[in-house]
């Protein structure tokens, strides 16, 4: 790769070069462009796929996550940061991302570091949302004390749930 030259982290056909190398849990590839201090944030505009940071959230690779919060202020990382305009309606934060796929540990590393609970995505859905669609109660358990802007009405849909006998169908994870 040629560091002279600069890197838009959201522009390419299906993943950039960080986003790729996060993909592939590339650690010294990361290192490395945090050595260079190459901008892990979008400043152009482009076709966005994923927020590198975010991917690595996903994914669950805490290692490259670590990395990332340890050098933000030297990459330029807001890791509450997340596209809006266009793309805001598919756009997630890292914890949302780690949350919904129940990476306990990412989502206690992301508070720790200040990341913010309470940010919605245009549908009203937080980190505590994605966490209790994806199952992780672990996770779930770790948000809802931080969490300030839930709907009154979810939270009477869940306590009359959790107060009720219902024998409500659910789906097995592996379905």
């Amino acid at each position: 790769m040629n560091f002279g030259h600069p890197i838009n982290p959201h522009l390419s056909n299906k993943f950039s070069q960080i986003n790729s190398a996060i993909k592939n849990n590339d650690r010294k590839f990361i290192k490395r462009l945090i050595d260079c201090k190459v901008c892990f944030s979008p400043t152009e505009e482009g076709v966005c796929i994923e927020l590198p940071f975010v991917l690595a959230c996903e994914l669950g690779h805490l290692e490259i996550v670590e990395m990332l919060i340890k050098h933000r202020s030297d990459i330029n990382l807001d890791i509450d940061e997340f596209l809006e305009e266009e793309f805001w309606d598919e756009a997630l934060t890292g914890l949302m991302a780690a949350s919904g796929r129940g990476h306990i540990q990412i989502v206690r590393n992301l508070i720790r570091a200040g990341a913010n609970p309470n940010i919605q995505t245009c549908y009203g859905e937080t980190a505590l949302s994605f966490a209790a669609r994806g199952g992780h109660v672990d996770v779930f358990e770790e948000l809802a004390p931080l969490v300030t802007c839930m709907d009154s009405e979810h939270i009477d849909i869940i306590r009359r749930i959790a107060e009720s006998e219902l024998k409500l169908n659910f789906r097995h994870k592996s379905q």
